[in-house]
């Protein structure tokens, strides 16, 4: 704490976030470090609020900004292993932005490209976001739910304790 204190009287630090693949993480930095202004986690389009103890609740109360990464599950969403999404480009990922960004206590989500065309078509998820979802929205929530159940490799299989947040 000292040193983000110092360091921010300096100008060197603005803002302090922080990012973990183990939720209990941020339960007890939201609850004794207020100096953190966003945290960082893995935030699927299928991510559901757990229940009373929100992570996202929580952040909303403390005024930290979430920001969603990994949101299609390392490619597994779209029906691939994680190391065969490079290049390639699924239409469906508007439709999953387009969901993910329903969730008004998320400042924003961070999905991987590495093309241009990746980016259009996430893009386009966040312009489209207020508008209604569509038959075609359903259809491709639907494939991606039973891609990512089907595709989740063995070292990605900790993405499932972020399915509740």
């Amino acid at each position: 704490a000292d040193v983000f204190q110092k360091a921010k009287q300096q100008g060197k630090v603005r803002f302090l976030g922080i990012s973990a693949h183990n939720p209990k993480v941020f339960h007890r930095v939201l609850e004794k470090y207020p100096q953190f202004s966003v945290i960082i986690f893995p935030y699927l389009f299928l991510t559901e609020e757990f229940g009373g103890d929100s992570l996202l609740k929580l952040a909303q109360e403390k005024n930290v900004g979430v920001i969603g990464l990994k949101p299609f599950g390392a490619g597994t969403t779209f029906g691939l292993k994680p190391q065969q999404i490079k290049g390639k480009v699924d239409k469906r990922a508007t439709s999953l932005v387009k969901e993910m960004l329903q969730e008004k206590r998320l400042s924003a989500i961070i999905p991987g490209v590495n093309i241009p065309e990746q980016l259009e078509v996430n893009v386009k998820g966040a312009y489209d976001k207020d508008k209604p979802k569509t038959a075609k929205d359903e259809q491709a929530l639907l494939e991606c739910k039973k891609n990512y159940y089907a595709n989740l490799t063995p070292e990605y299989r900790w993405l499932h304790k972020w399915e509740r947040v």
